[in-house]
């Protein structure tokens, strides 16, 4: 895919075309519906610049320096299972019905089912610790619990996207430096999240600041669960509430980056931020809706 813009005083427009062996064509846009022929391998802009004068779409010569194309990453109509995108024209993950049929309805049940124990839980302790940032660090048997709770349900959402795309472990299981390939290309560190019914709390970004070199210990929420997980008697002051609602968070978080938002909308969450896709980046709607096509991602 060819995905074309135009740079002018008022406003910054796109067009994404699909290219074929003869020609070039527009994909969902208003005004430009036919079809721009081309000879033999020639680009974009001189099969635009060649259109007759007054024509939709045409581009005179003196205007290229306006323009920037770039090779979309996916073919039209395929998309990376369980990972979700806006659809070109859309401009968030918000992607309504449009892939509802291409995920796994049980699966996604299954978490939004875990998600609302570990609200549950949550719920529980703050009836007892009052959410202020003056009590992050107080620590607990059922914090502790609540993290381990969450942190699993995190590594059991990685490891199905990588399975899901093909992705084999580096080692005999699937670890932090397995998952931590997956977070660009879910753009995990631009999400920022609130707790909706606690607004004095202070924006949450769990996974901002993962880094391929240290997987583990650069999550401090992911170390701290390592750690009371398999040292509790040693690790146990890890147990603090700051990390249980990173947890909570990332579980949300996850859900919404391999099923959108169209049947996993939480009132418990505010997004304070999501993820702002380049457009070569964007799913493309295939030229029938029941025509989605997996592939797996490259990574």
């Amino acid at each position: 895919m060819l995905h074309r813009s135009i740079a002018d005083d008022q406003q910054q427009r796109g067009i994404c075309w699909q290219e074929k062996d003869d020609c070039f064509i527009p994909i969902g846009h208003h005004q430009i519906a036919e079809p721009v022929p081309r000879s033999n391998n020639e680009g974009l802009l001189d099969s635009l610049n060649r259109l007759p004068e007054g024509s939709s779409g045409r581009i005179d010569s003196h205007q290229n320096n306006l323009f920037q194309i770039t090779q979309g990453q996916l073919r039209r109509g395929t998309y990376f299972p369980r990972i979700v995108r806006p659809i070109y024209g859309e401009t968030t993950i918000q992607t309504g019905q449009t892939l509802k049929n291409v995920w796994d309805h049980n699966y996604l049940r299954a978490i939004r089912k875990q998600e609302e124990i570990l609200i549950e839980l949550i719920e529980s302790i703050f009836r007892n610790i009052h959410p202020h940032k003056d009590n992050y660090n107080v620590y607990g048997h059922q914090i502790r619990n609540l993290i381990i709770l969450a942190t699993t349900e995190v590594e059991s959402s990685l490891t199905a996207i990588l399975q899901a795309n093909n992705v084999q472990p580096i080692n005999r299981h699937y670890t932090t430096q397995d998952y931590v390939r997956i977070k660009n290309i879910l753009r995990l560190e631009e999400f920022e999240v609130s707790l909706l019914h606690y607004p004095w709390l202070q924006p949450f970004s769990p996974f901002r600041g993962w880094h391929e070199d240290r997987p583990t210990q650069s999550l401090t929420w992911y170390n701290a669960y390592n750690k009371i997980k398999h040292y509790r008697e040693n690790e146990f002051k890890e147990a603090i509430l700051l990390h249980s609602i990173n947890a909570l968070i990332a579980v949300h978080i996850l859900l919404i980056a391999q099923f959108g938002n169209w049947a996993t909308y939480n009132p418990y969450f505010k997004f304070n931020n999501e993820p702002c896709w380049p457009r070569e980046e964007l799913y493309i709607s295939p030229e029938q809706p029941d025509e989605w096509e997996p592939v797996n991602v490259d990574i």
